[in-house]
C-alpha cells in the first residue's frame, strides 16, 4: 500500500498497486472489482460485473491498460470518481455502489446516508439526470472508504 503522508492543505490518501484484467484499457475514476476468477491473486481487479458488485476494491488513480498494474485508491478524498446519477438527486455522505454495464463503468447511488454502511459516499449534490441506460458519467467529488 502507498500512504501519502499528511499535509497541511492535502487529505490522507491511501493507494495500492492493481493489475486490470478487464480486457480493456479503463480511464482514471473508474470503479474496480477485485477479480474473483479462478485466478484470485489479490492484485488482480476487473470492472464491476452483476455478480461481483460487493467486491468493491477501489477507484482507479491513473488511466490503466489491460495486463498492467497501476495505482487504486481505496480510501480517502477523490475529486475525479466516474458517477452515474439515473437514480435521485444525490447529497454529500449518500452511499454509492459500482454500477455494471457494459458500456460505461461508474459509481451510481445507492442509499441515503445512514451513517453506518458504504464504502463510498458522494461528497457533492449531484442533481437527477434522466437517463435509461448506464451510458454517461460525470467526474465527482467522493470519500472513499475501502481500505
Amino acid at each position: 500500500m502507498i500512504f501519502n503522508g499528511f499535509q497541511r492543505d492535502d487529505d490522507d490518501s491511501v493507494f495500492t498497486i492493481v493489475r486490470n484484467v478487464s480486457g480493456a484499457t479503463r480511464a482514471a475514476g473508474t470503479p474496480m472489482v477485485w477479480d474473483v476468477s479462478a485466478s484470485v491473486d489479490g492484485v488482480r481487479v476487473s470492472t464491476p460485473a452483476t455478480a461481483t458488485l460487493s467486491v468493491f476494491r477501489g477507484i482507479l488513480a491513473d488511466s490503466l491498460n489491460d495486463s498492467a498494474y497501476g495505482r487504486c485508491q481505496i480510501h480517502g478524498y477523490n475529486t475525479y470518481a466516474a458517477v452515474w446519477n439515473g437514480v435521485t438527486t444525490m447529497a454529500p455522505g449518500d452511499i454509492l455502489k459500482p454500477a455494471y454495464n457494459t458500456t460505461a463503468q461508474g459509481l451510481t447511488w445507492s442509499a441515503v446516508a445512514d451513517g453506518t454502511t458504504g464504502f463510498v459516499y458522494i461528497a457533492q449534490t449531484v442533481a437527477y439526470v434522466t437517463q435509461t441506460t448506464l451510458s454517461t458519467t460525470a467526474a465527482c467529488k467522493v470519500l472513499i472508504r475501502a481500505l
